[in-house]
């Protein structure tokens, strides 16, 4: 018994805390897009357009996020309306009508997608590190504080320049 009240009180601690991460990301990750030097070249019909990739088992996971978001900003971010488009992975067509894109889940042929929306200079967001290691250009680290973690080989390779400012505040990922 007492096994069961640890494994759900740890099991209750896990998913606050990925609550509380994906709420946090819904508050950063809209933002940093306009970190981006180009990003009124990025505006889609004068919209920021985010596209939030998620997979069937984290369909709540999206709308959270999606709702923190909104929450946040409502449905305009300084003065360009916001855009939020939730897209199951196996829905995920390729498409350059997008300022961002948010990637919740790994799946199948991920790089790839992550490859052609990094050419086409759509800032791509990863639900965590190991996204950068895919190929995300943008994710949060974790240590004494939190800050946005930026792949600097993506960066590099794709010439997204950011506001000076952001780079500053944020933490580079170099892989190994």
């Amino acid at each position: 018994m007492k096994y069961l009240i640890f494994l759900t009180l740890l099991f209750d601690i896990v998913f606050a805390n990925v609550d509380t991460f994906i709420k946090f990301e819904a508050k950063i990750f809209p933002k940093i897009v306009l970190f981006d030097k180009d990003f009124k070249s990025k505006l889609i019909d004068n919209r920021v357009i985010l596209n939030i990739i998620y997979c069937d088992e984290n369909r709540k996971l999206a709308h959270l996020f999606k709702k923190n978001v909104f929450k946040k900003y409502g449905d305009k971010i300084k003065n360009y309306d916001l855009v939020l488009n939730l897209i199951e992975d196996v829905d995920l067509e390729l498409d350059k009508k997008a300022t961002g894109v948010v990637f919740l889940c790994d799946f199948k042929g991920i790089d790839e997608k992550i490859k052609f929306y990094n050419e086409n200079r759509i800032i791509t967001f990863g639900l965590d590190e190991s996204f950068l290691e895919k190929g995300a250009l943008i994710s949060m680290y974790i240590g004494k504080r939190v800050k946005p973690f930026i792949n600097k080989k993506i960066i590099s390779e794709y010439k997204i320049n950011f506001l000076f400012s952001f780079t500053k505040i944020s933490k580079f990922y170099i892989k190994d």
